[in-house]
């Protein structure tokens, strides 16, 4: 609906609460200095109001398919009919009678309406407890094999929990493996520090021969695969507090 179709102006707000709160047609046209309840019937349909089940709402708007409940005052009312029609808030406080939109919320809440995010509009805070409500009723059947599944998860657990402790214990060595696992195919590369110096070892031809192959193949040094095979070995087999302490 457009801003031109419907005209909340002060005088429609004030109309319009004198008849929300209970003062007739005729009365509110007499104090707003109409000759006829019909004069002002027609005024209110000019400025974009119609009247389909005894109550003014803005035309287009279905007031069932509005979150608006039964008893809301005018301002609120107002307030959740305009942003339903796509109103920007600042026309909104105008229209009324507030000097800033931020006064919405305040005065909102202050009449027991919560913002709606899904929504993008106002709702009654007490609707969640209701909902609720309807979400925590069910027949005893019903709640009797919620409350056996959840014996049966928990006995479940039970049975797991010596597992579950013993990995919680190895976790450190657990994620080593893993990341082991990972890496695997790929070249370790350690930062050894210290000074070069040359040692020699005997070892097989055909090992040697190897590590010449691998040097060649993965463009590592020799002294790279032989720190590296070493750092992995003394990991596993008990030295890995001291490799740890050497490579930091």
């Amino acid at each position: 609906m457009s801003e031109e179709e419907v005209e909340f102006s002060r005088k429609v707000v004030r109309i319009l609460a004198a008849l929300k709160s209970g003062m007739s047609a005729g009365e509110v046209a007499e104090k707003e200095g109409y000759a006829s309840k019909k004069s002002l019937d027609t005024f209110l349909r000019r400025k974009g109001f119609e009247r389909p089940e005894g109550e003014y709402v803005p035309k287009g708007i279905d007031r069932g398919g509005l979150p608006v409940p039964e008893g809301a005052g005018s301002k609120e009312y107002l307030i959740i009919a305009m942003l339903e029609a796509g109103h920007p808030p600042k026309q909104i406080a105008r229209s009324v009678g507030f000097d800033d939109h931020r006064q919405i919320p305040e005065f909102m809440e202050s009449r027991g309406y919560i913002w709606d995010e899904k929504a993008r509009n106002y709702r009654p805070e007490d609707s969640d407890a209701r909902t609720g409500e309807e979400k925590g009723s069910g027949s005893l059947e019903e709640k009797e094999e919620v409350k056996a599944e959840g014996s049966a998860g928990t006995s479940e657990l039970l049975e797991h929990l010596p597992l579950l402790r013993e990995l919680a214990e190895h976790r450190e060595e657990l994620v080593d493996l893993l990341e082991r696992e990972k890496a695997q195919g790929r070249v370790p590369h350690y930062a050894v520090p210290g000074n070069s110096l040359t040692k020699s070892i005997y070892m097989s031809r055909k090992m040697s021969v190897l590590i010449e192959e691998f040097s060649s193949a993965r463009n590592v040094s020799q002294r790279q695969i032989v720190e590296a095979a070493l750092v992995e070995y003394f990991r596993r087999y008990g030295y890995a507090d001291e490799v740890e302490s050497l490579l930091d």
